[in-house]
């Protein structure tokens, strides 16, 4: 896709929003990720240690396929979520 196609349906996906609130949320994200590459800044810099330890600690604990969530019970989860 090139990048006119993906500014197009860009454009076309946040036209077809009509909720307020999603579209401040995509605003939001939207323009924190284009200052973080204008400042070529790394969200990592910005976490505490605790924070950075707590991340590396998942990651490790993610090898471990006891500890993963079958995507099917995720998927029933953020579903039940969303209907509330």
């Amino acid at each position: 896709m090139t990048a006119n196609e993906l500014k197009l349906q860009s454009h076309n996906l946040i036209d077809s929003i009509r909720d307020k609130k999603t579209l401040e949320l995509l605003y939001n994200i939207i323009s924190s990720v284009r200052k973080r590459i204008n400042k070529k800044e790394d969200w990592w810099d910005e976490l505490s240690e605790q924070q950075k330890f707590e991340l590396e600690q998942s990651i490790l604990e993610s090898y471990d396929s006891k500890n993963l969530v079958p995507h099917d019970d995720v998927v029933r989860k953020i579903d039940s979520w969303l209907k509330k």
